[in-house]
């Protein structure tokens, strides 16, 4: 297999890119969900002071999360230079708001501390469909990121309403 067919290629009639993807997912839930690491993830998160103070050794937890930040990142770069056959700099810059969307649309809190990777996975659906949708009318890609961008604009502010209300309740 060649190092262009990583991003072309099928097996079983599903992209390589795909399987790549389910192999991620499977990971990133294991590591998240069932890990002890990604509940000192979670924790740190939500209040890195208290973490230290109950044990936790919170720079080698985050040195850990970025580097498996960066190993998730190299094999997203892989992926895309085996698709255009060519390598820069700026090609993954065009997905920075899309992913940030996903997450926050995804439940994942913009201060840290909750998300959940089922969650991230459907609202990258769902953005998905959006922009397939948006391309199925012929609308150009700027306009589809205007969107995306509007949605989560949208996300955040019922994000904000909501969080008031509960500090209003408590």
């Amino acid at each position: 297999m060649t190092f262009i067919a990583i991003g072309n290629s099928t097996f079983l009639k599903i992209p390589i890119p795909m399987w790549i993807f389910f192999i991620v997912v499977v990971f990133c839930w294991l590591l998240l969900e069932r890990s002890k690491l990604g509940k000192s993830i979670e924790i740190i998160g939500c209040n890195p002071i208290a973490a230290r103070y109950s044990g936790i050794r919170v720079k080698r937890v985050l040195i850990k999360t970025y580097l498996i930040g960066g190993i998730l990142a190299g094999i997203a770069a892989m992926i895309m230079a085996s698709r255009y056959n060519s390598a820069k700099e700026s090609y993954g810059s065009s997905y920075l708001l899309q992913s940030v969307a996903a997450c926050v649309l995804g439940g994942t809190d913009i201060n840290g501390g909750s998300g959940k990777v089922a969650g991230t996975i459907i609202a990258v659906l769902i953005l998905q469909v959006i922009s397939s949708g948006l391309n199925i009318f012929g609308l150009n890609r700027y306009l589809t990121t205007v969107i995306t961008g509007l949605v989560l604009i949208a996300v955040l502010t019922i994000h904000f309403i909501i969080s008031i209300k509960k500090r209003n309740v408590q």
